[in-house]
């Protein structure tokens, strides 16, 4: 396995006797006036080799990195040989000299202009910097897995296409390229900024066209186009917020909401409804406020069918939201009104049940000033009927079903059929069916009996409200 690449080491020589194509030992002792290889490179480390025949060096030789394993050398990857190509050489009996080497293919270089050849790649450590460098069409810097690459200075020109870094391993195994760029600060004030990462295309006479900024210090990714900042995602604390026009458009709060619209430094901001915008909480609240505008709109175009569908758990309700041509239709539902027992008021009987007929009083409620309050019916054919209790609040109020098919049905003593229309009895709390020739009297009728309903005893009775 190939190792990390190092520097090759200066006046580093030894010898071989291994023959063939591969990996070979090398001496233990160092050529008179230069280092061993064992003192020089360490263990598992690769660099560049020259190996040649001691007789002639000039007829068969090859250029190579290889890793260090003890004593053994592999050949990792010809960059160059005597037989001008890049496959290893078979060394025939008898001594090769091996000498660490800075190969030209090794070595990234700069013309007087500061400007690199077009079609060359460069392979190694390659340092770009301080002064300002422009790289050519097809120009690119290979770097193999482990090497760095360094841009320092002023900005670098890459002109393109063709223009690419990219990193690669002798084994075959892909790697993405790590590009690392970092500034030190000297000091921690609130104006130091950290290394930028600029995509930019000009239209060539200077002006920025589009654009995309990567800053570390405020992690900030900043898009645009003419010059201006058209978009920002900027990841601070708690939050990566989405900015458009330098004005906060959305923002999300990691394990807390998902804005639109709204606003927030570091804190959710559930249920606020002082900023126009939604807000989904990771408690499943939504909320949509808008101060000047429709704050949900539903459009099923051009298809009849559900708008909204309602489920408890896993199990789907009657209860939905319809389309059909220019209507909308409500389905299973009951509309209910908030209210409260006058004050003194004694509750006949034991309790309030679910589907006790309910009467309007004169005194306001006092959890809606514009609603009355409700006591339990007490006499028969009562016009004040308002509808039937259907449950406590945690104010200490209750709902009063008016409109609809209340859940539980209505309290009800005697006979009654379907059809039948619903009055109060002088039972408290129970309907009765009207069953007089006469029509009953004027805004005393609670509703109309759905199902029959077999006794006369005080029972629940499937009912239809329609209070007056």
């Amino acid at each position: 396995m190939p190792g990390v690449f190092m520097s090759p080491p200066d006046r580093v020589k030894t010898t071989t006797t291994t023959t063939g194509t591969g990996a070979y030992t090398i001496a233990t002792v160092a050529e008179p006036g230069f280092r061993r290889v064992q003192d020089t490179v360490p263990e598992n480390m690769q660099t560049a080799f020259v190996r040649a025949m001691a007789t002639d060096e000039g007829t068969i030789w090859q250029v190579h990195l290889g890793t260090r394993d003890g004593n053994t050398i592999s050949v990792d990857e010809v960059l160059s040989n005597s037989d001008n190509n890049e496959s290893p050489i078979a060394f025939p009996e008898g001594e090769s000299v091996v000498f660490t080497d800075a190969p030209g293919s090794l070595i990234a270089f700069l013309i007087a202009s500061n400007t690199w050849l077009a079609d060359q790649a460069f392979r190694g450590k390659v340092i770009l910097g301080p002064s300002d460098l422009t790289w050519l069409v097809g120009t690119k810097v290979e770097t193999v897995h482990g090497a760095e690459l360094h841009l320092g200075g002023v900005p670098h020109t890459l002109y393109g296409p063709g223009t690419k870094v990219q990193t690669w391993a002798s084994d075959g195994t892909t790697y993405g390229p790590d590009l690392t760029l970092q500034r030190t600060r000297t000091n921690a004030s609130a104006g130091s900024q950290g290394p930028r990462l600029v995509f930019e295309q000009s239209d060539g006479a200077g002006t920025s066209q589009a654009y995309a900024t990567i800053e570390s210090f405020w992690r900030n990714l900043t898009s645009g186009g003419n010059g201006a900042v058209n978009h920002r995602v900027r990841v601070g604390g708690s939050l990566i917020t989405y900015l458009t026009l330098s004005a906060g458009k959305g923002t999300w709060v990691r394990n807390a909401s998902f804005l639109v619209g709204k606003e927030a430094d570091s804190e959710a901001i559930v249920g606020d409804v002082q900023q126009d915008g939604v807000e989904i909480a990771t408690t499943g609240v939504t909320s949509i406020t808008a101060s000047n505008a429709v704050p949900l709109t539903l459009n099923r175009k051009a298809s009849d069918g559900a708008l909204v569908e309602f489920y408890r758990g896993a199990t789907k309700l009657n209860g939905k939201i319809s389309v059909t041509g220019g209507t909308v239709s409500y389905g299973a539902f009951h509309g209910v009104h908030p209210s409260q027992f006058p004050d003194g008021y004694l509750v006949p009987g034991d309790d309030v049940e679910p589907g006790t007929v309910m009467v309007t009083d004169d005194q306001p409620c006092p959890v809606a000033s514009h609603l009355p309050c409700t006591r339990v019916s007490e006499r028969r054919a009562d016009p004040r009927v308002y509808g039937v209790f259907c449950g406590w609040l945690e104010d200490g109020g209750f709902d009063v079903s008016g409109l609809g098919v209340p859940p539980y049905g209505v309290l009800c003593v005697g006979e009654a059929q379907p059809g039948d229309l619903l009055v109060s009895s002088d039972v408290p709390g129970c309907a009765m069916a009207w069953r007089w020739d006469a029509s009953p009297p004027h805004g005393s009728v609670l509703g109309k009996v759905l199902r029959a309903s077999p006794g006369t005893d005080k029972r629940l009775v499937s009912a239809v409200i329609y209070a007056g």
